[in-house]
């Protein structure tokens, strides 16, 4: 058992002699049997006995964990009806570690306190709403460090760190930190080994880039308030941001969000060596691809005010193998498309290294974000924007 190890890894660096730790180790499946009491049928094994271990409502002091990422669609029918009935905050396309947060409450005594590892997805997806009002309704949060894409530590999600105190009457502080890769060189990056120990450490607000293992971290940390109940997603501003948003607010007719249906990406295929990079009109010639799955590719530089410039013998188109049936994006049936199926074939040992597409449902060659071809579109080359502030 991965915990067994750990622990006795830990216990190994500060006891003199390997402790006796596997009565106090229960495994089992937590979620299965929520229920008041909750009945945990959990066998471990002490003195060559099985023994079962009864988890009272309210018992715990504190739970800290890093709970499984699962989509739900990866889990049987059975099991996706029992969350769906068992767990309020089991809503849309949620993903199971989110069902630890509502079982830890019922375990939690009043003012226990919750550690988690989970995805930062928790803060915006629609299916994480309920999850976010339950939160609001049944603990203060105290804190979260929110490391986004920077694989500081080997996680299938990008995670989040959340500290809570389990109780009704709410915290309006958070304390909020986020870490974001930089690309640029700063020459006055403090060194450390340990880029949470020094958060922690640090008072707040602070604000500083951070070198580690020859890698630049853009690190904030301040103080922010419990979102309202009501919000759609959480986010998070620091005092300089708070008074910019408040200006923007004041001088503007209206948002994006107000006059658009969706504000996305475009296209990610995740294996643009196959989908786009050798897309050119020879080689799509020379494949005789079939060619109602294939479409030219706008990138930045072929965007300007007002006009975009794409020229068929200089820039790439993109393979392009779903559809639009009934409203929704669908992948093709490749025995359709005779020699796309060949050249995709060709590359499916790549494509399928791609394991999320799998794990998600998906077909080995889809394109892992695919976007309408049908939708009206503003393209923008980046998000390059400049606010003057007089007086």
């Amino acid at each position: 058992m991965e915990t067994r190890k750990h622990l006795l890894e830990k216990a190994s660096l500060s006891e003199s002699e390997v402790p006796q730790i596997t009565s106090n180790i229960i495994s089992g499946d937590a979620l299965a049997l929520k229920s008041p009491p909750l009945q945990l049928d959990l066998e471990y094994h002490a003195n060559n006995d099985t023994k079962v271990s009864q988890f009272a409502k309210h018992s715990f002091h504190c739970i800290v964990g890093n709970p499984p990422y699962i989509r739900i669609q990866n889990t049987s029918a059975e099991k996706r009806d029992y969350y769906t009935s068992a767990y309020l905050t089991a809503s849309g396309r949620f993903d199971i570690s989110t069902l630890f947060i509502e079982l830890a409450e019922h375990l939690l005594k009043d003012q226990g306190r919750l550690g988690f590892i989970v995805s930062n997805k928790i803060l915006s997806t629609s299916s994480a709403k309920r999850l976010r009002s339950f939160l609001i309704s049944n603990f203060a949060i105290e804190e979260i460090v929110d490391l986004s894409d920077t694989k500081l530590f080997d996680a299938a999600v990008l995670p989040m760190i959340l500290i809570t105190t389990h109780t009704q009457k709410n915290n309006n502080n958070i304390a909020y930190s986020s870490i974001t890769e930089s690309n640029n060189h700063i020459e006055n990056a403090i060194h450390t080994d340990d880029i949470l120990g020094l958060i922690t450490e640090s008072h707040i607000p602070f604000e500083a880039n951070i070198e580690i293992t020859q890698r630049i971290f853009q690190v904030q940390r301040f103080y922010t308030n419990t979102p309202s109940a009501r919000a759609n997603v959480w986010t998070f501003h620091n005092e300089r941001e708070n008074r910019l948003l408040s200006m923007l607010r004041r001088n503007s007719a209206c948002t994006l969000g107000e006059i658009s249906e969706k504000i996305s990406v475009g296209l990610k295929t995740t294996a643009d060596q196959i989908f786009i990079k050798p897309m050119t009109q020879n080689f799509i010639k020379q494949k005789g691809f079939e060619p109602d799955v294939i479409f030219p590719l706008f990138e930045s530089h072929n965007i300007g005010r007002w006009r975009y410039s794409w020229n068929a013998r200089r820039d790439l188109y993109v393979l392009y193998p779903h559809a639009e049936q009934g409203g929704k994006v669908v992948p093709i049936n490749l025995e359709a498309y005779p020699r796309v199926k060949k050249y995709l074939e060709a590359n499916k040992t790549l494509l399928e290294a791609r394991t999320y597409l799998a794990k998600s449902d998906r077909r080995w060659y889809e394109i892992w974000v695919h976007q309408s071809p049908s939708d009206f579109r503003l393209f923008f080359p980046k998000n390059k924007f400049r606010i003057f502030v007089l007086g």
